[in-house]
């Protein structure tokens, strides 16, 4: 009987595990070290709108519906100390799932300016891509459409360049 109590309490053990080793992939960023950071680190290295607020009030879910749209307070998540609105209660459900997946990459900043040099330059938060299944924002303003500059370059040594950046900036810390 002995042996059977240490056998359900070493299965109960691995239930434990595989549940947090679940929990953990669900809310992994499709940035490794992007999702590391504690909420005070995210919230002194992202491009916030406000003390928390990410991607300008805009909802992460409707990127990938083709046309990113204004969230609404009402429909509010916070995910590692930074706040995101969405246009309904069923794109924070999706959010919600799997938040790491629907982060803008770079913390928001302009992808085109993260390759190259590294700088954390604004966005308009209407002029993105999705690549490899990560939202890049780009500036388009008084200098340009940054955007335009990723797509006529080489986008894969830009975006290598990018995330190269990003992890020294976050790492720095």
């Amino acid at each position: 009987m002995k042996h059977f109590h240490a056998f359900l309490f070493a299965l109960s053990l691995v239930a434990v595990t595989l549940a947090h080793a679940a929990d953990d992939s669900a809310s992994q960023s499709n940035s490794p070290v992007q999702s590391k950071l504690t909420p005070a680190a995210r919230q002194a290295d992202f491009n916030l709108s406000s003390k928390d607020l990410g991607e300008k009030g805009y909802d992460p879910v409707s990127y990938f519906s083709g046309k990113p749209v204004k969230g609404s307070k009402q429909f509010s998540s916070n995910f590692r100390g930074v706040t995101y609105y969405f246009a309904n209660a069923a794109n924070k459900k999706i959010f919600d799932a799997d938040p790491g997946k629907y982060e803008p990459a770079f913390g928001g900043w302009c992808a085109w300016a993260m390759a190259e040099d590294g700088s954390k330059v604004d966005v308009d938060p209407t002029n993105y891509k999705i690549v490899d299944g990560r939202v890049y924002l780009f500036y388009n303003g008084f200098w340009g459409d940054t955007l335009k500059k990723w797509n006529a370059g080489d986008q894969t040594s830009l975006a290598k360049s990018a995330n190269t950046h990003w992890s020294n900036i976050l790492l720095d810390r």
